[in-house]
């Protein structure tokens, strides 16, 4: 599977991820011998703080409280 490291910049916040494209299927079904699926993965700390902090904000969940 090939790696490909992604960096955006926004705010001046540095975000550094990398992707994972799969291929799916096998010979026998054309269809699915061409489907590619990439995911994109914090690399860092960081960039994972960040990342979860985001998703939060725009998920429409409220964080927990113990």
């Amino acid at each position: 599977m090939p790696m490909i490291p992604l960096t955006f910049v926004k705010d001046g916040v540095r975000l550094n991820y990398f992707s994972m494209i799969t291929t799916v299927g096998t010979p026998q079904t054309v269809t699915a011998e061409e489907l590619r699926l990439e995911c994109m993965f914090p690399a860092d700390d960081a960039t994972e703080a960040e990342h979860s902090q985001f998703v939060r904000a725009n998920s429409g969940l409220r964080p927990s409280h113990h």
